[in-house]
């Protein structure tokens, strides 16, 4: 191939050209056959002419309910009953969680959050902001001090075996 042929080919300009018009043609062929058709003499009975529009209105408005209807199901994914479990106390301690979806269509416990058991503010360092209560430890009557807070794998096996007692015919994990 000679040298001017070939830097011509491969010119950026020649390319975006030829990118833009190669597929242009397929469209004006497409609108000069369209055109074509549509300026030929038809004859068309008047109950045609009656029945079109009626026809294209009742096919849009079929159109438009499977539309909503597809999107209505798509968002209308209803959520296990034990959703509604987001909170409760063990041992004298206030927690709340949240439920995360997985990728296999299951969910988890997610962000297992202690609260002050006074004024169901959450804890930080297990002591409370608003109140000063400190959360570490609960004194039980003889005086002995316990650690009251458990670990988030304790928290996730006391709740997921509280879901299990409350809705019996829910299946986890």
């Amino acid at each position: 191939m000679n040298q001017k042929i070939k830097s011509f080919v491969n010119n950026a300009y020649t390319i975006g050209i030829v990118l833009i018009i190669v597929p242009l043609i397929p469209i004006t062929v497409f609108w000069k056959i369209l055109i074509d058709f549509l300026l030929r003499n038809i004859e068309v009975p008047i109950w045609g002419i009656i029945l079109l529009p009626i026809v294209s209105i009742l096919l849009l408005i079929l159109i438009l309910v499977i539309i909503a209807r597809y999107e209505e199901s798509k968002n209308n994914t209803t959520a296990p009953k034990y959703f509604d479990y987001k909170e409760d106390s063990f041992d004298g301690m206030y927690y709340r969680w949240t439920y995360r979806a997985n990728s296999d269509k299951t969910y988890s416990l997610y962000n297992i959050t202690p609260y002050c058991s006074n004024c169901k503010c959450m804890l930080i360092d297990n002591l409370c902001p608003k109140c000063g209560t400190n959360h570490n430890y609960i004194k039980l009557r003889d005086g002995i001090q316990i650690r009251k807070h458990k670990s988030q794998h304790e928290l996730t096996a006391i709740i997921l075996s509280e879901i299990e007692r409350r809705y019996p015919d829910t299946n986890l994990i």
